[in-house]
C-alpha cells in the first residue's frame, strides 16, 4: 500500500495501487490524489505532517521570487511524481511564511529538508539533480 496526504485536512492515508487516481479522504471526504504533486503547507501544517508522516517527508523551502527556487521547483515536481506513495513532498513558501526560516534555521533558499519518523534526517541547500534527491530520500 502506498501513502498519500489529503491536501485539505493533512491526514495520511494508505491507498492500494489498483484504485483509481482520486479517492476520498476518510477524515474529511475531500479527494486524495495519488499523483504525488508537492503540496503547499503552512508552518503549522508542516509541524503536524512531520509528527505524523509514516513515510519520508521531503520539504522544499522556497519562494516564487527566487530564480534558483523556481528552477529547483521543476525538478522537485518531477521527483514528487516519481516518489508518489513512497514519500510525501511538501512546499513551504518562506516569503508568505517567513517564520518558516526561523523555525527551521534556514539561511538560504531553496533548501530541501528530509524528515523521517518525526525527526530531521538531513538538509541540502541549492538546486539538486533529480537522481540525487531520489537516492537521498530512498536512503531514509
Amino acid at each position: 500500500m502506498d501513502v498519500f496526504r489529503c491536501a485539505v485536512c493533512g491526514l495520511f492515508t494508505r491507498l492500494g495501487r489498483e484504485a483509481p487516481s482520486v479517492r476520498g479522504c476518510a477524515a474529511c471526504g475531500s479527494a486524495v490524489s495519488d499523483e504525488g504533486a508537492p503540496q503547499p503547507v503552512s508552518p503549522g501544517a508542516l509541524r503536524d505532517a512531520i509528527r505524523a508522516a509514516p513515510v519520508p517527508l521531503l520539504v522544499e523551502f522556497w519562494t516564487p521570487d527566487c530564480e534558483p527556487c523556481v528552477a529547483s521547483a521543476v525538478v522537485i515536481d518531477a521527483v514528487a511524481h516519481r516518489l508518489a506513495g513512497r514519500a510525501i513532498v511538501l512546499r513551504l513558501d518562506v516569503e508568505q511564511h517567513p517564520e518558516g526560516c526561523e523555525d527551521y534555521g534556514l539561511l538560504a533558499v531553496p533548501t530541501l529538508v528530509l524528515f523521517r519518523a518525526g525527526g530531521e534526517r538531513g538538509r541540502r541547500v541549492g538546486p539538486m539533480q533529480a537522481r540525487t534527491i531520489e537516492s537521498w530520500v530512498a536512503d531514509a
